[in-house]
C-alpha cells in the first residue's frame, strides 16, 4: 500500500483547518516536532481510514475533544490501480454514527464508489485489497510507538501466528477448515450408511417367513370363496320371492290409495250435484222477476247518461279555474310585493334614516369643539417648540463652554511643560522657553513664579467653567426630559383628537347623504301606495284573468245537478246486480240441467269402481301373511354373508400387505448391494480428506513454508543487524523445541524461538540493554516487511517507523541511518518519527508538525 494523500478533520489533535498531507512526491522523509504535538497522530489516521484501529484507542477517544464529528480520507495506490477510503465517525445525534466509503480511479480521474453495503462488507473489501489486516500491517510494514518490541516480546505462538500471516499462510488455515469439514461430511454419511445397512439386513432376513405366511392367506382366501358363493344363491332366491311379494304389497297401496280417490270422487260427485242443482233453482226464481228488473236497470242507465253530460261540463270549467291560479298567484305576489316594499322603506325612514338626520346638530357642535381642541393643542405644540428651541441655545452654550475649558486645558499643559523645562535644567545658562534668551537665576525664578501664577489662575477659570457646565447640562437634561415626555403625550392627544375629528367628518358626511337617500325613498313609497290603491300592478296578468272569468260563466254550470244524479244513482244501483243474474240465467238454465245428467251417470260408475277395489285388497291381504318370515330367513343369509365377507376382506389385505412387504425386500436387498458399494466409496473420500487436513495443517505445508521462510528472515534480520552492531549482534530463530516431558528425542514442541547473541554469546532477549533490544526489533521488523513482500510476490512500496530511537547512543543512531540509508532504495516510500534534532537533520525531506491554538498543523520542507 502506497499513500499518497491524507486529509484529516477533528482527529486527534488536528483541528478542521488541518492541511492536506501529500505524499506523492516522497521517497524519504522525516516526521518530526516535539512530542505532544501530533506526529503519531498522522499515521494512526492512516490506520484508522483502512482498519478503524489507532494504538488500541477506542473510536470515541480518537474525536478531538469539544467536537462532534471527525473525517479521515486517504488516496493510496495498490497493484496498479488508485483508491480512496473514507472513514468518518459522529456524535452529534443521541447514537454515534459510522461510515466507510471505498472508491476506485477511473482512467479519467474520477472515482467509481465500489462501498458494500455495509461497514463488515467495505472493510473486507480493504482487507482483501491490500492483503493484510491491521495486526499483519504493525508488525510488519509499520512500525508503531512502542511496538517495536510487539513480535520479539509475543509468545512463541504469537510469533508464530503473526509469522503465518504475513506469509498468507491463512489460505491453508481455510483448506484444512474445508477438508476437516469434507471429512466429517463423509464420516456423518458412513455412520448414516451403517445405520441404513442394518435395518435393512434386519428386513432381509424375514424373506423365507414371509413367503410361507403369503401361501397360507392364498389358501384360506379360496375356502372364503366357496362360503361366500353358496350364501349369495341362497340370498338371491330368498330375494326374489320377497321382491314378488313386495311388488304384491306395493299394489295392495295402489288399491287403498284407489279406494280413497274413489271414495274422494264420490264425495265431489255429490258435492257438484247438489251444487248444480242449486244453482238450477236459483235460475228459476230470478227469471221469475224479469219484468220489475229490467225497468228498474233501464232507468239507471237514464240517471248516469245525465251524469256524464253535466260532469264533462264540470271538467271543463275545472280547467278553466287550473288556469286562474297562476294568474291569482302572479297578481297576489305583486300586490303582496309592493306592500312589503312599502313596509320596508317606510321602516328604513323611521328607524334608519331619520335617527341620523335628527343627530346632525350635534355632530356638527361635537366637530366645532374638536376642532377648537385641536387649535389649542397645536399651539401648545408651537409653544414647546420655542421653549426646546432656547434649550437647544442652552446645549449650545454648554459646548462653547467645553471648548474653551479645553483649550484652557491645553494652555496649562503647556504652559506645565515650560515649568517643568525650567525646574529640570541644569545648566548655569538657561534660553526663555519663548524667546530663547538666555536668563539668569532671578530670570528663571520670575519666570518660574509668573508661569505657577498663570496655572492657577487658568485651574480657577477652568474650575469655574466647569461648574457652570455641570449646571447648566443639568438644566439642559431635566428640560429635554420635560420636552420629550410633553412632546409625547402632546402628539398623541393631537393624533388621537384628529382621529375624533375624522370620525365626527365622516358621520356628518353620512348624514348628509342620508338626507338625500330619505327624500329619494319617500317619493318611490308614495309612488308605491298610488300603485296599490289603483291595482297598477301585474296588468296583463289582471286582463287574462277577467276573460278566463267571463269563459266559466258562459258555460252556466251548477254544481248542484253532480250530488243531485250521483245520489239517484246510488238509489238505482240495487237493479245491477239482480240484472246481472238475470243476463246469466238466461245463458246458463239449459247448460246446467244438461250437467246435471252427466254428474248423477258419473256418480253410478264411481260406485261400481269403489266396490272391485275393496274386493282386490282383500285378496292382496291374504297372500302378504308369509312375507315376515322371508325377511327374517334374509336376515339371518346378510349376517352370515356380511361375516364371511369381512374375513375375505381382511385376508386380501393380509396378502396385499406380505406381498408389499416381500416386494420392499426384494427393493432392500438391490439397495443394500449399492449401500456397501457407496460406503466403500465413501470411506475412501473421508480418508483422502483427512490426509488433506494434515497436509494443510500447522504441522504440514504450513510448517514446511515457515521453515522455508524463516531462514530468509534471520537472513534479513541479520544483514540489518550487523550493520547496525558492526557485526557484533546476531539472531537465530528455531522452530521447535525439545518438550520438558519428554521421555524420547523425538518428542518435539512447535514454537518459535528468538535466540540473541553478541561477542559475550548467547543470552535471553531480556537481558540485553534497551539500546541493544531496539536493534534487535528493528532489524526483526525491517526484515518481516521485506519478508511479506517476498511472500506476496509483489513490492512492499512503503516503510513506516514511528519508534523513538532515544535508546540508542549516538554511535547507534548513526548506525540505524545508515541502516535506513541502505534499505531506501527498496521502498517507495519511507516515513520516520522522531522529535530528535539529530535523526531529524539527516533527512533532506522533513514534515514538520507543531501545535496551535486551533490545534496541530504540519508543514513540508
Amino acid at each position: 500500500m502506497l499513500p499518497i494523500q491524507l486529509s484529516i478533520k477533528n482527529f486527534l489533535s488536528y483541528r478542521e483547518a488541518a492541511p492536506v498531507l501529500m505524499l506523492e512526491d516522497i521517497h524519504v522523509a522525516c516526521l518530526c516536532g516535539p512530542n505532544g504535538n501530533g506526529k503519531s497522530a498522522l499515521l494512526d489516521a492512516i490506520t484508522w481510514a483502512l482498519w478503524g484501529r489507532a494504538r488500541g484507542q477506542r473510536t470515541d477517544q480518537l474525536l478531538h475533544h469539544g467536537q462532534n464529528e471527525m473525517v479521515v480520507e486517504l488516496v493510496f495506490d495498490i497493484s496498479g490501480n488508485r483508491y480512496r477510503a473514507s472513514r468518518r465517525y459522529s456524535k452529534a445525534r443521541s447514537t454515534p454514527q459510522s461510515s466507510l466509503e471505498l472508491y476506485m480511479q477511473n482512467s479519467d480521474s474520477s472515482y467509481t464508489p465500489i462501498t458494500g453495503d455495509s461497514i463488515t462488507v467495505t472493510q473486507s473489501m480493504i482487507i482483501r485489497i491490500l492483503n493484510m489486516d491491521y495486526d499483519t500491517f504493525i508488525n510488519s510494514a509499520f512500525l508503531v510507538q512502542g511496538r517495536a518490541d510487539a513480535f520479539t516480546m509475543a509468545s512463541p505462538t504469537q510469533r508464530k501466528e503473526v509469522l503465518t500471516k504475513v506469509l498468507g499462510l491463512g489460505l491453508y488455515d481455510r483448506l484444512e477448515d474445508r477438508a476437516k469439514a469434507h471429512a466429517r461430511d463423509r464420516q456423518s454419511q458412513l455412520a448414516t450408511f451403517s445405520s441404513l445397512g442394518l435395518r435393512l439386513e434386519s428386513q432381509v432376513a424375514n424373506h423365507s417367513e414371509k413367503k410361507i405366511t403369503l401361501s397360507n392367506i392364498k389358501t384360506k382366501i379360496i375356502e372364503v370363496n366357496q362360503s361366500e358363493a353358496d350364501l349369495l344363491s341362497k340370498l338371491y332366491a330368498a330375494n326374489s320371492q320377497i321382491v314378488e311379494l313386495e311388488q304384491l304389497q306395493a299394489s295392495k297401496q295402489d288399491k287403498e290409495d284407489s279406494i280413497k280417490r274413489f271414495h274422494l270422487r264420490q264425495n265431489e260427485s255429490e258435492a257438484e250435484l247438489n251444487s248444480v242443482e242449486l244453482q238450477i233453482k236459483t235460475h228459476t226464481e230470478i227469471l221469475s222477476q224479469s219484468e220489475s228488473i229490467v225497468k228498474g236497470y233501464t232507468e239507471l242507465q237514464t240517471t248516469r247518461n245525465a251524469y256524464h253530460s253535466v260532469n264533462a261540463t264540470a271538467q271543463k270549467v275545472l280547467a278553466l279555474q287550473v288556469e286562474l291560479r297562476p294568474l291569482e298567484k302572479i297578481i297576489n305576489e305583486a300586490r303582496v310585493n309592493l306592500e312589503a316594499e312599502v313596509s320596508s322603506n317606510n321602516r328604513i325612514l323611521q328607524q334608519e334614516l331619520r335617527p341620523k338626520i335628527e343627530s346632525l346638530p350635534f355632530l356638527e357642535s361635537e366637530l366645532k369643539a374638536i376642532t377648537i381642541k385641536i387649535e389649542k393643542l397645536n399651539k401648545q405644540l408651537i409653544d414647546l417648540s420655542e421653549l426646546h428651541q432656547q434649550n437647544n441655545e442652552l446645549f449650545k452654550d454648554i459646548e462653547s463652554l467645553k471648548q474653551q475649558n479645553s483649550h484652557l486645558s491645553t494652555e496649562g499643559n503647556a504652559t506645565k511643560e515650560k515649568l517643568h523645562l525650567l525646574d529640570h535644567s541644569h545648566s548655569s545658562k538657561t534660553s526663555c522657553p519663548l524667546c530663547e534668551t538666555l536668563l539668569t537665576e532671578d530670570g528663571i525664578e520670575k519666570l518660574r513664579k509668573i508661569y505657577q501664577n498663570t496655572i492657577e489662575s487658568q485651574r480657577a477659570i477652568y474650575l469655574e467653567k466647569e461648574s457652570l457646565i455641570k449646571s447648566k447640562e443639568s438644566t439642559f437634561l431635566e428640560f429635554e426630559q420635560e420636552y420629550n415626555t410633553s412632546y409625547a403625550s402632546l402628539t398623541n392627544s393631537v393624533r388621537n383628537t384628529e382621529r375624533t375629528r375624522g370620525e365626527l367628518q365622516s358621520q356628518i358626511n353620512d348624514v348628509n347623504n342620508s338626507v338625500e337617500i330619505y327624500d329619494a325613498l319617500r317619493s318611490k313609497i308614495t309612488e308605491s301606495e298610488n300603485a296599490l290603491i289603483n291595482k297598477n300592478y301585474a296588468l296583463e296578468e289582471q286582463t287574462k284573468l277577467e276573460a278566463l272569468q267571463a269563459r266559466i260563466e258562459a258555460l252556466n254550470f251548477n254544481p248542484n245537478l253532480i250530488s243531485f244524479y250521483e245520489s239517484k244513482i246510488a238509489q238505482l244501483l240495487q237493479w245491477e246486480q239482480p240484472h246481472e243474474k238475470l243476463n246469466l240465467a238466461n245463458l246458463q238454465l239449459d247448460e246446467d240441467i244438461k250437467l246435471q245428467d252427466s254428474l248423477k251417470a258419473r256418480l253410478v260408475d264411481t260406485q261400481n269402481d269403489l266396490a272391485k277395489a275393496k274386493e282386490e285388497l282383500k285378496v292382496i291381504d291374504e297372500k302378504s301373511q308369509v312375507l315376515p318370515s322371508l325377511l327374517s330367513q334374509k336376515a339371518r343369509i346378510e349376517a352370515d354373508l356380511q361375516n364371511i365377507q369381512f374375513t375375505k376382506t381382511r385376508l386380501l389385505n393380509e396378502e396385499g400387505s406380505v406381498s408389499q412387504e416381500l416386494r420392499e425386500i426384494e427393493q432392500a436387498q438391490l439397495e443394500l448391494k449399492k449401500l456397501e458399494y457407496d460406503r466403500k466409496e465413501i470411506a475412501t473420500e473421508a480418508s483422502i480428506y483427512s490426509e488433506l487436513a494434515l497436509s494443510f495443517g500447522k504441522g504440514g505445508v504450513q510448517a514446511l513454508l515457515i521453515e522455508a521462510a524463516i531462514p530468509r528472515l534471520e537472513d534479513e534480520a541479520n544483514e540489518l543487524l550487523h550493520r547496525m552492531s558492526d557485526g557484533k549482534m546476531s539472531v537465530k530463530l528455531e522452530t521447535q523445541r525439545q518438550r520438558k516431558s519428554a521421555s524420547i528425542n523425538s518428542d518435539v514442541a512447535e514454537t518459535l524461538e528468538i535466540i540473541v547473541a553478541d561477542e559475550l554469546g548467547t543470552r535471553s532477549y531480556e537481558m540485553f540493554s534497551g539500546g541493544e533490544r531496539f536493534r534487535v526489533d528493528f532489524a526483526i521488523r525491517i526484515a518481516l516487511s521485506k519478508l511479506l513482500a517476498w511472500r506476496s510476490g509483489a513490492p512492499l512500496p512503503t516503510l513506516f517507523i514511528d519508534e523513538g530511537f532515544g535508546t540508542q547512543d549516538a554511535e547507534g543512531r548513526d548506525k540505524i541511518i545508515d541502516v535506513l540509508k541502505a534499505i531506501e532504495d527498496r521502498f517507495e516510500r519511507i516515513i520516520v518519527i522522531t522529535h530528535l534534532d539529530a535523526i531529524k537533520e539527516a533527512f533532506p525531506v522533513r514534515i514538520e508538525v507543531s501545535r496551535t491554538v486551533n490545534g496541530s498543523t504540519f508543514a513540508v520542507t
